[in-house]
């Protein structure tokens, strides 16, 4: 039971969140939530994406966390 939603203003921020992560994609939503959710570096975070350069992985985490955003405003505004 510790998964599970306790009220309904947190079942709606669950179910905002997960159509937002399934909005923008796989890959910009694990930068995203590894960024700005686990405070992960954008280095570590484009290394675990399969970079072996650090500046590689750096700008392949930023292109995604860029493309990440504007999906999001996207989504958000979809949502008015």
């Amino acid at each position: 039971m510790s998964g599970l939603a306790r009220t309904e203003a947190q079942l709606d921020h669950k179910r905002t969140y997960y159509a937002a992560k399934q909005a923008i994609g796989f890959r910009p939503s694990f930068v995203a939530d590894q960024v700005a959710c686990f405070g992960r570096g954008l280095q570590e975070t484009g290394a675990s994406l399969g970079m072996r350069s650090p500046y590689r992985a750096r700008e392949k985490a930023a292109e995604l966390l860029s493309d990440a955003g504007h999906r999001l405003g996207v989504f958000f505004d979809a949502l008015r």
